[in-house]
């Protein structure tokens, strides 16, 4: 995790196209041919694409603050990515859940690395407005001092000071500066907002694996339909590959639901915003 400081930092290398959704988490559901099926859910259209192709923004990260242009948040989510890659390779073992399921400790420390790649991954979906986080983002001071104790045992690297600065920026901005206001908000939203407003130790994530390569995801592929339960870790799904899912359960999300992979692809679909994708073009053509 970069310093409160570094947000702003001007980084020389970087790339136009910005994936909101991890390339390695959409090659878990590439197909024979090393692509996804994606669908507009709208048009209904289907196209066989890479994921170098999708699920990206043009500078999405690239915040532009007092005529320059800082990008050190990309190279922030690129390291994130990384050891989301190197879960998925962990996954492979075999009997992989059943020691994750029997073996306490490695189950709290893997569902902890876990929260942190479903609850970035949600922050940094294109499709969250940032100026929905304005008022989170005036109030970074009282964010914390809501749970001081559970920062200072948990996130100690959390500053106070940065808080302070960052609010006063973001309060100025409001009146002063709409420009700076969407720098200053996206890069708190991108890295803070995650864990100020999430509490890690809530309650016990459950991943269950499918016989079959049944499942699909979207440009929603954390599933929840409210804030507040995702916050908490609570009431969503979360497809980490075409057979596996992660999930927590609530008033949406079921055992009925879990069950039964045709409900839980309908929620993904309900819930996606434009399209969906699948390894199979057959799975998507059952609901679509």
């Amino acid at each position: 995790m970069i310093e409160l400081k570094e947000i702003f930092k001007k980084k020389e290398q970087h790339t136009k196209k910005q994936h909101f959704i991890p390339q390695t988490y959409i090659k878990q559901f590439y197909n024979d041919e090393e692509k996804v099926w994606r669908c507009h859910v709208t048009y209904k259209n289907t196209k066989e694409l890479t994921s170098a192709q999708i699920f990206y923004g043009i500078k999405q990260y690239d915040l532009k603050y007092k005529n320059k242009v800082f990008r050190d948040i990309e190279k922030n989510y690129s390291d994130l990515e990384n050891n989301l890659a190197k879960i998925y390779e962990s996954m492979k073992v075999t009997n992989y859940i059943k020691v994750m399921n029997e073996n306490k400790e490695t189950n709290e420390e893997m569902f902890f690395i876990f929260k942190v790649a479903i609850i970035f991954q949600y922050f940094r979906n294109i499709h969250h407005d940032y100026k929905s986080f304005i008022g989170h983002c005036s109030n970074l001071t009282g964010l914390y001092e809501d749970r001081r104790d559970y920062f200072t045992k948990h996130f100690s690297f959390i500053d106070m000071k940065d808080l302070k600065y960052l609010q006063r920026k973001v309060r100025n901005a409001i009146k002063k500066d709409k420009e700076a206001l969407e720098a200053l908000v996206k890069g708190v939203q991108y890295i803070m907002l995650p864990i100020l407003l999430t509490n890690f130790y809530s309650e016990r994530l459950r991943m269950k694996k499918f016989s079959d390569k049944c499942l699909i995801s979207s440009d929603q592929p954390v599933v929840c339909k409210n804030k507040d339960d995702i916050y908490q870790f609570k009431n969503f799904v979360y497809p980490l590959t075409p057979d596996t899912i992660i999930y927590s359960l609530g008033e949406d999300v079921t055992e009925d639901m879990i069950n039964d992979h045709n409900k839980i692809n309908k929620f993904i679909l309900e819930n996606s915003v434009e399209y969906v994708i699948t390894h199979d073009k057959k799975i998507i053509e059952q609901y679509i």
